[in-house]
């Protein structure tokens, strides 16, 4: 019996034995597996997808919305980190200046009128800051009415001093020079046509100076285009005159006197081509008579974009006129104008040119804002808003004396 039960001690020791070496060998095992791996295989790096994380449609709808669209933001890892710009960011480098006040040239320029500049896209005042200068120096301040204008008030314009504004950036340059001269003149040219027709040899010497070849008039056109000049509506350059509104460069102004159905017929159709504006001044009690337009005319042209103005009742000469009459053939001519094509008759257009202090009082009493004049000179000045002055070429003149006529 001692000797069995040494022999199950034994037995026992040896179990005792094989069961730490068993777990000691476990043990090392547990220990390799928890050491990183040398070079783990890609699959055992990436967790495998989980099909009830799966966005339903609701969840779709309600992803954060400040992930931008691939078609505004490139899709790069930071794009849904940038904010998204303010409205007063940095303009593109499209903005360009397209219109001012003053335009080049203009030398009297009032000593409490602001410095304009409009652009054809939204800019800040930092931005054109940076592109601006003045010479001499002047203080002021920038504002920014809208988006796409920029004013600048100066502590004041020094009167007769002549300054440059220098626009400069990489799409564009610029220079306008200016004057505080009193009643200094303003190169905005008006001119006027009258009858578009061919003409005999024989034509006399009335018509041969008051009658454009059709054939002429378009070279006209084209010319204007072909120099940079911008045709802008009369309205425009008296609110330049009065309000200090900025335009393009090289403004002109386009009118038509009496009211010829040519004008229908020919200048319409080339000007509406060339996105040019203009102004009939016409004569109420010849509408629908003989070679003038008819109401039915004028009002399409009015819905067309035409502006018209008036050139008195009877087309009679104002100077020396009664009173009465001469109060009579401006009101009368007005009134009828705007009962019958609907829209504000704001300009006269003198008869022969015949004007005087007592006809503007009565122009400016009878509701108008300026009166037109056949004056030869491409300068107005801001004093004289009822004698502005007007170009036009004889039947037999070159083409090419407008431009010249425009520059001189």
């Amino acid at each position: 019996m001692r000797k069995g039960v040494m022999r199950s001690r034994g037995d026992e020791g040896w179990l005792r034995r094989a069961g730490r070496l068993l777990l000691a060998l476990a043990a090392a095992g547990w220990l390799m597996s928890c050491a990183p791996a040398a070079d783990p295989p890609a699959e055992t790096m990436t967790p495998a997808p989980i099909e009830t994380s799966t966005p339903s449609p609701s969840q779709v709808t309600a992803a954060p919305t400040h992930t931008p669209a691939p078609s505004v933001v490139p899709h790069t890892p930071t794009a849904t980190a940038m904010p998204a710009p303010l409205p007063t960011a940095t303009p593109r480098p499209a903005a360009r200046l397209i219109e001012t006040f003053p335009v080049d040239g203009d030398e009297g320029v009032p000593l409490d009128a602001p410095l304009t500049l409009r652009f054809d896209a939204p800019v800040t005042t930092e931005w054109v800051q940076a592109h601006l200068a003045i010479s001499p120096t002047v203080e002021g301040v920038l504002e920014l009415p809208d988006p796409t204008t920029v004013v600048f008030r100066p502590a004041a314009w020094p009167a007769e001093t002549r300054y440059t504004m220098r626009w400069s950036t990489e799409a564009e340059e610029a220079e306008v020079r200016f004057a505080t001269f009193p009643d200094g003149r303003v190169p905005l040219p008006i001119l006027m046509y009258h009858r578009l027709a061919e003409l005999p040899a024989d034509a006399g010497a009335s018509a041969r100076e008051w009658t454009t070849a059709p054939a002429v008039f378009r070279a006209h056109i084209q010319l204007l285009v072909e120099n940079g000049y911008r045709v802008v509506p009369l309205e425009e350059v008296l609110d330049y005159l009065q309000n200090h509104a900025p335009l393009p460069p090289r403004p002109v102004a386009i009118t038509f006197d009496d009211g010829y159905r040519d004008f229908a017929e020919v200048a319409w159709p080339a000007l509406r081509e060339a996105g040019m504006p203009a102004m009939v001044f016409l004569i109420p009690s010849h509408v629908g008579y003989g070679a003038f337009l008819t109401w039915d005319q004028l009002v399409s042209l009015v819905q067309e974009g035409t502006a018209v103005g008036s050139h008195t009742l009877d087309h009679v000469r104002l100077k020396g006129l009664e009173e009465g009459e001469l109060r009579r053939q401006l009101q009368d001519s007005r009134q009828k104008l705007e009962e019958r094509l609907g829209v504000p008759v704001q300009v006269v257009s003198y008869p022969y040119g015949a004007f005087d202090a007592q006809v503007v009082q009565a122009v400016a009493e009878a509701g108008y804002r300026a009166g037109v004049t056949i004056n030869p000179s491409r300068y107005q000045r801001r004093s004289a808003v009822f004698a502005l002055s007007r170009l036009h070429l004889p039947y037999d003149a070159d083409p090419q004396e407008l431009i010249r006529m425009l520059t001189r």
